[in-house]
C-alpha cells in the first residue's frame, strides 16, 4: 500500500510539474500586442541616434518593414549577405541582414535603387545599428506581369 500512494504522490508531482500545478501563474502584460513597424531607413536611425534607450523600447522585439536607399551588399562573416541603407549620416548606414530565401533578390539589387525590406527585429550588438533575417518585398513593377503588346494594325 506504501508503495503504491508513493506512486500515486509521484504521478501527482510529475503531472504537477509538467502542467505547472504549484507554480507561479505566469505574469500577465498589460501591454497589447503590437503589429510590424513601418518605417523609412533613415527615421530608424536618427530614432536610434537622438534616443537609444527610448529607441530600443519602441523598435525592440518588433517586426520591421523599413524602406530606403539601397546602398551596396557587403559579406556578413557567416556566408551570407548584408545589405546597406542610406542614412542622414553618411558614416552610419543601416544594416540589414538578408534571410537565405532572399540571397538572391539582394544580388539584383542597384546602387540607388528604392528598396522595401520586411524583417523579424532589431539586432544588437556590435557598433552598427542592423534589423535581422529580412525578406526584400517586391515592388508593384516587380510583381505585375507587362501588358502584351497591342497587336499590330493589319
Amino acid at each position: 500500500m506504501v508503495g503504491g500512494a508513493a506512486a500515486i504522490l509521484l504521478g501527482i508531482g510529475l503531472a504537477g510539474e509538467v502542467a505547472g500545478f504549484w507554480s507561479d501563474p505566469p505574469a500577465v502584460s498589460s501591454e497589447q500586442p503590437r503589429g510590424p513597424v513601418t518605417i523609412e531607413a533613415d527615421e530608424l536611425y536618427r530614432a536610434y541616434a537622438d534616443d537609444p534607450r527610448s529607441a530600443a523600447e519602441q523598435y525592440g522585439n518588433r517586426e520591421m518593414v523599413v524602406s530606403g536607399e539601397f546602398l551596396r551588399i557587403v559579406p556578413d562573416g557567416y556566408g551570407s549577405l548584408d545589405l546597406r541603407l542610406k542614412t542622414s549620416n553618411p558614416d552610419a548606414q543601416l544594416g540589414i541582414d538578408v534571410a537565405q530565401l532572399a540571397i538572391e533578390d539582394a544580388k539584383k539589387l542597384l546602387p540607388g535603387q528604392r528598396v522595401t525590406v520586411s524583417c523579424q527585429h532589431m539586432g544588437s550588438g556590435g557598433d552598427e545599428m542592423w534589423v535581422q533575417d529580412c525578406a526584400i518585398q517586391q515592388t508593384a513593377e516587380d510583381a505585375l506581369p507587362s501588358p502584351p503588346s497591342p497587336p499590330s494594325p493589319p
